[in-house]
């Protein structure tokens, strides 16, 4: 049976005490773990989570093994 992989984006949002306005102000591992496991819980809580990725940004033939 053919199969397809498809790549979807999610975004979210992170506060900080920071401008972000060079790579050693960035958000770190955590808080930007901790603001994405937040949208997840989120968008599973409202059921609108097929409205937050949209379409696919790419899709590609997965090799029949």
């Amino acid at each position: 049976m053919k199969r397809y992989n498809h790549a979807f984006s999610i975004s979210f949002t992170v506060d900080t005490d920071s401008s972000c306005e060079d790579v050693d102000n960035y958000p770190s591992e955590e808080e930007l773990l901790e603001a994405l496991l937040l949208r997840i819980t989120e968008l599973r809580k409202s059921g609108d989570l097929r409205e937050a990725v949209d379409s696919p940004y790419d899709t590609i033939d997965n090799l029949e093994q």
